[in-house]
C-alpha cells in the first residue's frame, strides 16, 4: 500500500503544470493577447541639411533688414516703428512656438528638435516682416494682409514639410494666438482714437 500511494504522489506531481498550460491556453480564449509596445511617431521638427546656425543667421540678417527698411519708409516716428517690428516679430515668433508646442500635444507626436523648430518660425516672421516694412503701395494694404501671410505660409511649408493636417493644425492655432495677442491692443487703439475725436 505504501508503494501505491507513493507512486500516485508523483503522478500528482508531475500532471500539476497542466492546468496551468491549460490556463495560459484558456486566456487566449478569452482574447487576452500580450501587448505590444506602440510604435514611435514622427517628430513635428526634422533636422536636415539646414543647420540651426545657418537658419538663425538668415533670421536674423531679415530681422535687420526689416528694421532698416521699416526706419526707411515710415512717414513719422522712424525709431517708434522700428522698436515696434521688432516687437511683433519677437512676440509672433513666441506665438509660433507655442503653437507648434499645441500642434504637437494636439496629434501626439513628439516635436523633435525645438531649438531648431524655434529658429524657423523666427525666420518665416521675420521674412514676413521684412515685406511688411517695405510698405509698397498696393491697394487696400496688400502687404500687411495679403503678402506678408502667404510669404510666411511659404516659409513654414518650406522650412518644416508637415503633412496637411498637422500643418492646418498648426497655423490655426498660430492665427488664433495672433488675434488673441493683437485684439487688446487694437482695441485699446481704436477707444483712444474715438475718444480724440469725440
Amino acid at each position: 500500500m505504501a508503494g501505491i500511494d507513493e507512486d500516485a504522489a508523483a503522478d500528482d506531481i508531475a500532471v500539476d503544470p497542466a492546468p496551468v498550460a491549460t490556463s495560459a491556453m484558456g486566456s487566449h480564449r478569452f482574447g487576452r493577447r500580450p501587448t505590444t509596445p506602440e510604435a514611435p511617431r514622427d517628430p513635428l521638427v526634422h533636422p536636415d541639411f539646414i543647420p540651426i546656425q545657418v537658419v538663425l543667421a538668415v533670421g536674423i540678417l531679415a530681422l535687420v533688414a526689416a528694421l532698416i527698411v521699416g526706419f526707411m519708409h515710415a512717414p513719422v516716428a522712424a525709431f517708434m516703428t522700428s522698436l515696434l517690428l521688432l516687437y511683433k516679430t519677437l512676440i509672433l515668433s513666441g506665438a509660433g512656438f507655442v503653437a507648434l508646442l499645441l500642434a504637437a500635444w494636439f496629434t501626439r507626436r513628439p516635436i523633435g528638435d525645438a531649438p531648431l523648430g524655434a529658429a524657423r518660425l523666427f525666420l518665416a516672421v521675420a521674412l514676413a516682416h521684412l515685406f511688411i516694412a517695405f510698405q509698397f503701395q498696393w491697394p487696400i494694404n496688400l502687404d500687411g494682409w495679403l503678402v506678408a501671410p502667404l510669404v510666411y505660409v511659404v516659409a513654414i511649408v518650406a522650412l518644416f514639410r508637415l503633412p496637411r493636417e498637422e500643418l492646418t493644425l498648426f497655423l490655426g492655432i498660430h492665427l488664433a494666438l495672433w488675434l488673441v495677442l493683437y485684439a487688446g491692443p487694437a482695441l485699446q487703439t481704436a477707444v483712444a482714437t474715438a475718444a480724440v475725436a469725440g
